[in-house]
């Protein structure tokens, strides 16, 4: 697809590519050759680190150490330009997972000797219109912005439904930002994290797909209906009383 989108100008200069490294420590002639070409085209390559917490690497510890791994394969296999860190639990799947958003803070900590463009993957198990959706999304966004990561996503629902849209992103770009502009230290963040975790701990298992984009915004206006944006609003300020 990467190779097609290239060779017909849909992928131009200065647009990405995605670049998996495969589980665990792998890649393989497909990747190899998009990472050439994309290099020749101009295209960045974005690495996907995502290690499986339960898998061949064992912990989250064993994960963390992986990660850092693949991220260095990444850089030189590849060539990558930037850095997905995307932990996946082997059974509860989901970022915003407690085992998950470890790995990513200890890994966004330990970039402060590799400097390179790390991104925290946010994606949550349940989905628009829930507010656990919004709990998980804010969670793994403290802990991800004090370990000194950037963002992308969130992705609803563990990426099976199309069941967000924009003003999820922007819930998650403003939470981001006023944790910068309040200076929220490290131990308040993840003490937040965990108490929000709390919240959504009950429905990592079975999470609650919610609802698709179409139920959740005016597809005319591409603007959130009433219900679930007084949903957002709602929880902005809960969050807020406490950053």
């Amino acid at each position: 697809g990467s190779l097609g989108a290239m060779s017909l100008g849909l992928l131009r200069r200065g647009d990405a590519q995605l670049l998996p490294v495969l589980n665990e420590l792998k890649t393989d002639y497909h990747q190899l050759v998009k990472a050439y070409v994309g290099s020749l085209r101009g295209v960045l390559g974005a690495a996907l680190v995502d290690p499986v917490v339960g898998g061949f690497a064992r912990g989250p510890a064993g994960s963390a150490i992986v990660s850092v791994a693949e991220i260095l394969l990444a850089l030189v296999a590849y060539g990558a330009s930037y850095f997905l860190v995307h932990p996946v639990h082997i059974v509860k799947k989901a970022t915003s997972t407690i085992e998950c958003m470890w790995v990513e803070s200890v890994v966004g900590l330990a970039n402060r000797y590799m400097r390179l463009p790390l991104v925290g993957d946010v994606w949550p198990a349940n989905g628009g219109g829930t507010k656990e959706y919004l709990y998980e999304v804010a969670a793994n966004t403290l802990v991800a912005v004090v370990s000194g990561l950037n963002l992308l996503g969130p992705v609803p629902a563990n990426g099976t439904q199309p069941n967000g849209g924009g003003v999820d992103a922007m819930f998650m770009a403003g939470l981001a930002d006023r944790i910068v502009e309040e200076n929220v230290g490290f131990n308040k963040a993840w003490g937040l994290a965990l108490e929000l975790y709390k919240r959504y701990e009950a429905r990592i298992m079975s999470p609650d797909p919610g609802k698709p984009f179409w139920e959740l915004y005016d597809v005319k206006k591409i603007t959130p209906r009433k219900e679930w944006l007084e949903t957002i609003n709602e929880t902005i300020r809960e969050i807020a009383q406490y950053i």
